[in-house]
């Protein structure tokens, strides 16, 4: 993981612990899965967003999961980068099995494993089990335009390559996102600028426009008492 713009010192995860949380969905369906976990707790959730479980089971531990993940440090979740279709993987025999609507797909983000949170949690479970539950969020996709007005951009942004996404690990106070009252938050991930989508066309368009154009994706917010 690198930064952007402004370098953060990467998070200490030494001591990440798995975390079993159990909590109740305010105002919304009983239908809902509820151990997305306590880090996820939000006053607000994206709006159309779907939150859903998918099990995923396979006879050996060597027989392969079937996803290929970035990881969302601010939020301590996943992001599916690749889906293997197909009867030779887990999420393949899964996917075969149900509606479209409760398909996992690129995009979607890995909220909690088992009842688990926590990045190396999570993975370390999918590695290691023959049978995992995932709750699932789908993207909520939406278009932020920022005028500069002389002022610095006012984000800092995560990257992994080879992925061409950038994440927001943090908003500076009095910049022009800040000022410009976007809706941008720590977590979003940013997947379009001014139309373009490759990293080094993005960075550029953040760097040098004076009018910037995002394409943002957001994991759901659901509101939880716990």
């Amino acid at each position: 993981m690198a930064c952007f713009q402004c370098c953060l010192p990467d998070e200490d995860r030494a001591n990440e612990q798995m975390v079993h949380v159990k909590a109740k969905f305010v105002g919304m369906s009983d239908s809902m899965p509820e151990d997305v976990g306590a880090a996820l707790v939000e006053t607000s959730f994206a709006a159309g967003a779907e939150l859903f479980r998918a099990r995923l089971a396979r006879e050996f531990v060597d027989t392969p999961i079937g996803l290929d993940f970035e990881r969302v440090h601010p939020l301590d979740i996943l992001h599916v980068e690749r889906v293997e279709e197909g009867d030779a993987s887990a999420v393949g025999v899964y996917n075969s099995r149900v509606t479209k609507e409760r398909r996992v797909q690129v995009g979607d983000y890995i909220m909690s494993v088992n009842g688990v949170i926590g990045l190396d949690a999570m993975l370390d479970i999918l590695e290691r089990r023959v049978e995992v539950t995932v709750v699932v969020a789908r993207p909520h996709e939406f278009d932020v335009t920022v005028a500069k007005n002389g002022k610095p951009l006012g984000l800092e942004l995560k990257f992994e390559r080879p992925s061409d996404a950038m994440f927001v690990s943090d908003i500076d106070a009095g910049h022009a996102v800040d000022a410009s009252g976007a809706n941008l938050k720590v977590g979003d991930r940013i997947v379009e600028v001014n139309g373009r989508t490759s990293f080094d066309d993005m960075a550029a368009q953040l760097r040098e426009s004076e009018c910037v154009h995002l394409r943002v994706s957001r994991a759901c917010r659901y509101v939880l008492a716990l």
